[in-house]
């Protein structure tokens, strides 16, 4: 008897609106409301609506931000100003002239800052400064000024290098890369729970076409039985056994529609569907068939396979991965802070030129000239300045550092113990995968057999029933027998079929089977 007989030709029906990178085509049934569904198009739409993917795909993107943060402490900074400050007050001196000062002062600045990942600062300034007064020495009135200057420091140990200052920019790439491993993880899930929805779907169904098939036997036994009697080769009594067959077949039936429609329910529920009435209304009806093709499958490149893909296994080497990096940093906090830091600056001068002395002895600034004649002398090169010295700072003790460092260490000792243990799991876990698939081949071929003995063992039992030499309640007996073996089998199949999906998410192959991109 065949269990898994093709589905009819169906027509095409928009019933739930998905994305178009999934675009699954769902079927209406001859049925009222009732929808056919491929298992790839369930798995796409519960991707596509399930919620907790839906705000589990924000943390990756979430996580990308604290990229972009890391990489903003090197970005450049304009620096400017502009200020006025006027001064007056009188002088105690009996020489001052006038008596009273009066000063005004204006200046201008713009300049560039940065932060380098060697660990070079540096800010780069030009201003202008203008000065008005009333006193009768003052050799340039106004007087305006100029500078230009580089001041950078360069630390040589603690905080040099462009790994020690790139840390939080590594951290958070990894970062980013294990919230995509979490999220990765969360697709999976959803595809399996999809897929293993689906099957018992799949299940439920057959199930209930075994049982209608049970009670069209029972059904047919009472009235062959109901014709013996009225031709009186069979006692009256025999009838009452068939009638309590079929009435007890009956409720089997009640009991697999109920199933049927709490497994359409539960895929229903992991496809999140909504309060659409129309969708929950009718039944879900699976149009993909569960196979039963073999296939070899060998367990170490199974294992190695897991131990290379499974989000796991790389969510916490890259964790490993991030505390090394805070080792290394933590080994350069030890060293003694040890700056060489600078300044190069030219500077100019011009203005009105005031003739100043005292008595005959009168003379006159050489740097005078107008607004811009500063900038001529500055940029001359015959004007500068310069500075160079070495900074230096060490923590007595520097218990700070030495005790992040050990922390560090002692992190790291332990995700290494925490990748050997999955290590572990992993290969038990697809050792166990791969034992449910041959465990469950094993039930099929036995399964398969025990069905075709009890179709042949019932086929003989009616034939000593038709020859008077076997009871109704044997006969009733083997079609029960019947029903329950073709049901072994079928769960046997879907269970088969539910351990390959569970194979194929221990060893993290279940979007790569189903061609499904992670985004």
């Amino acid at each position: 008897m065949d269990k898994f007989r093709p589905c009819s030709i169906y027509l095409l029906l928009s019933l739930l609106l998905v994305s178009t990178a999934f675009s699954p085509s769902l079927v209406e049934s001859g049925e009222k409301d009732n929808v056919k569904l491929a298992v790839k198009d369930a798995i796409k739409i519960a991707l596509e609506k399930n919620l907790s993917l839906k705000f589990g795909s924000l943390e990756p993107e979430i996580k990308k931000t604290d990229i972009e943060i890391g990489e903003a402490a090197f970005d450049p900074k304009v620096l400017g100003g502009v200020y006025g400050q006027k001064d007056r007050r009188p002088f105690a001196s009996a020489f001052a002239k006038p008596d009273i000062g009066d000063n005004l002062e204006e200046e201008w600045r713009i300049g560039l800052a940065q932060k380098l990942k060697l660990g070079t600062e540096y800010d780069f300034t030009l201003r202008s400064k203008m000065k008005d007064t009333n006193s009768l020495y003052a050799g340039l009135d106004p007087e305006y000024g100029s500078e230009v200057s580089l001041n950078f420091t360069q630390p040589l140990l603690r905080e040099f290098g462009t790994d020690i200052n790139s840390t939080n920019i590594l951290v958070a790439k990894n970062n980013k890369n294990i919230s995509d491993l979490q999220f990765k993880q969360m697709m999976i899930d959803v595809a399996t729970n999809a897929q293993n929805a689906y099957w018992d779907l799949v299940y439920a169904r057959e199930n209930l076409k075994v049982q209608v098939e049970s009670l069209n036997l029972a059904k047919d036994f009472e009235r062959r039985i109901e014709a013996q009697v009225k031709v009186g080769t069979m006692a009256p009594i025999e009838i009452l056994q068939a009638k309590a067959e079929v009435a007890a077949r009956d409720e089997d039936i009640i009991l697999a529609k109920n199933n049927l429609e709490k497994a359409s329910d539960a895929l229903k529920e992991i496809m999140n569907l909504g309060d659409d009435l129309y969708n929950w209304g009718g039944l879900i009806d699976p149009i993909d068939q569960p196979s039963f093709i073999v296939e070899k499958t060998e367990l170490d490149k199974k294992i190695s396979a897991a131990m290379e893909k499974r989000p796991d296994m790389l969510e916490l080497k890259k964790t490993l991965e991030n505390e090394n990096i805070h080792v290394k940093y933590n080994e350069n906090k030890l060293y003694p802070s040890l700056d060489l830091v600078g300044s190069l600056g030219l500077n100019g001068m011009s203005g009105t030129a005031k003739a100043v002395g005292f008595g005959a002895d009168v003379s006159q600034s050489r740097f005078g000239g107008g607004y811009g004649k500063d900038f001529d002398r500055m940029f001359s090169g015959d004007f500068y300045s310069w500075k160079v010295g070495v900074n230096v700072e060490y923590p007595l003790g520097n218990r700070l550092a030495k005790n992040e460092l050990s922390a560090s260490k002692l992190r790291v000792q332990k995700l290494l113990f925490q990748l050997k243990d999955i290590e572990k799991k992993i290969a038990l876990e697809v050792r166990s995968g791969v034992r449910d698939m041959e465990t469950n081949i094993q039930r099929v071929e036995s399964t398969r057999v025990s069905r075709k003995l009890a179709e042949e063992k019932l086929d003989a039992e009616e034939k000593k029933f038709e020859a008077g030499l076997s009871t109704s309640f044997n006969v009733l007996s083997y079609q029960k027998d019947l029903t329950t073996q073709e049901t072994a089998e079928i769960k046997a199949i879907i269970d088969y079929n539910r351990s390959i999906v569970g194979l194929q998410k221990t060893v993290a192959e279940t979007l790569d089977v189903n061609g499904i991109q992670l985004q």
